[in-house]
């Protein structure tokens, strides 16, 4: 968090005033027990900061470099910073690969990144079947934007193939 606030060029009071300001009350010697590990951070506090400080709640959670060294996410629990990220981020289970079943990391994914779900509910063969459409229609629009189609006219012609063909909405969210 020091560094979070020393790289908005904010001083403990200021960072203190923010927290007021998004009506979570703090004293400069509270964002000065935080930094120091003196006091503990509840879940509304943690929003605040993170919110006064422009991050995401998991950076002020983990290491801010995600790669081999070590996070410690307990006092019993210690792994890969980059793996403390995923799990954070709702990509992977935090146990290990060889310890998480197919079924059991596509039961956390669901949960975890909802909007994937669609994706995640098909199975290999319907994926491989999915990138090779998806790989086919970039080919043709890239051959569009050869021949001097603007991009804006690939987009109607793509929104009209969307409603010809029943996604009911008539527009694509790309």
């Amino acid at each position: 968090m020091l560094a979070l606030r020393t790289a908005h060029g904010l001083n403990q009071p200021q960072l203190a005033e923010r927290m007021q300001d998004l009506g979570q009350p703090m004293h400069a010697t509270a964002v000065s027990k935080i930094e120091q590990r003196d006091r503990r951070v509840d879940v509304d506090d943690l929003v605040a900061l993170a919110a006064a400080l422009n991050a995401s709640p998991n950076r002020l959670l983990l290491p801010a470099v995600a790669d081999n060294s070590p996070a410690d996410l307990t006092s019993a629990l210690t792994v890969e910073s980059i793996r403390a990220w995923r799990w954070a981020r709702g990509y992977e289970p935090l146990l290990p690969p060889d310890r998480t079943s197919r079924e059991a990391r596509r039961a956390f994914l669901l949960k975890n990144q909802p909007d994937e779900a669609d994706y995640l509910t098909l199975s290999d063969s319907e994926i491989i079947k999915h990138r090779e459409i998806i790989g086919r229609l970039v080919e043709v629009i890239g051959d569009a934007r050869k021949q001097g189609m603007t991009p804006g006219a690939v987009r109607r012609l793509v929104d009209i193939a969307f409603k010809d063909h029943g996604t009911g909405t008539g527009e694509t969210d790309f």
